[in-house]
């Protein structure tokens, strides 16, 4: 496959996993989240800080320095030690990008920047405020995010998107990009398939006919080319489109065992 230039020694890490009620897990209530899968009263668990510079190290020590190394969740900015986390993240690896979909009110975005995060991968929807908050189930969801993206590139953070796809905006992925077109530039614009897992599992209407979406895919793809924005997309058949082939990125998941509670 072609890889190049995204072909890097890339880790995700994830900090922030709830064994827990999971409506705690996030600000927001994704209809196609593939972690929440029921609620429960079962206190939460998180890997300390300690266990998170432990996985670091090993997996550093196993393949040699990391390029991009994202700190992912469900959320980890619900963690209130997360600048310590970036702090300690930063002596591991050259890039340290934090994935987030949090509500980026105005502590959080604080924070973020006075963390010195070097990019954001955070996730676009839809290219209206209707879409993309009936996605989310959040009202406000929309207006904040594009608040928040207009605030990481006054400051110079580099900011990846990604846009799960399911059957409410399968057929405005165009209509998407062309909204991404005029609110970047963006590092990086991934359309991922959503996976029937996961809060997902409980909403069978998010189900569509991939086959029936190749020439959305090839119109998408068409505009990227003419716009030169920087696209690829995630789970969807090769056989769609001979260039969706182009530009997949690979990372390596990094295992955290808890062993006890965040303080």
């Amino acid at each position: 496959r072609a890889h190049s230039p995204f072909c890097m020694n890339q880790a995700v890490i994830h900090i922030c996993k709830y064994l827990s009620n999971l409506g705690r897990r996030c600000q927001q209530n994704c209809l196609f989240c593939m972690e929440r899968m029921e609620l429960t009263d079962i206190p939460e668990i998180l890997p300390t800080r300690a266990n998170i510079c432990a996985a670091i190290e090993r997996y550093r020590n196993q393949t040699g320095m990391i390029d991009r190394l994202y700190i992912a969740g469900v959320e980890p900015t619900m963690r209130d030690d997360l600048p310590l986390i970036l702090s300690d993240a930063k002596r591991y690896a050259s890039q340290v990008i934090l994935s987030s979909n949090c509500n980026y009110d105005e502590k959080t975005i604080r924070v973020l920047l006075e963390s010195n995060v070097f990019e954001i991968a955070t996730s676009f929807h839809g290219d209206t405020e209707q879409l993309h908050d009936f996605l989310t189930q959040t009202p406000g969801s929309f207006s904040a995010l594009l608040n928040a993206i207009n605030v990481f590139q006054s400051h110079g953070i580099a900011i990846d998107i990604n846009c799960v796809i399911c059957s409410y905006n399968v057929n405005r992925m165009d209509k998407i990009l062309q909204k991404l077109a005029m609110l970047g530039p963006f590092r990086r614009i991934v359309f991922t398939h959503f996976i029937f897992h996961g809060h997902a599992f409980f909403h069978p209407e998010l189900l569509f006919n991939v086959d029936s979406c190749g020439k959305m895919i090839s119109r998408t793809l068409d505009i990227a080319e003419e716009l030169n924005l920087p696209v690829a997309f995630r789970d969807f058949p090769f056989c769609l489109d001979p260039r969706l082939e182009m530009n997949q990125e690979d990372t390596n998941q990094m295992q955290i065992v808890p062993i006890g509670k965040n303080q």
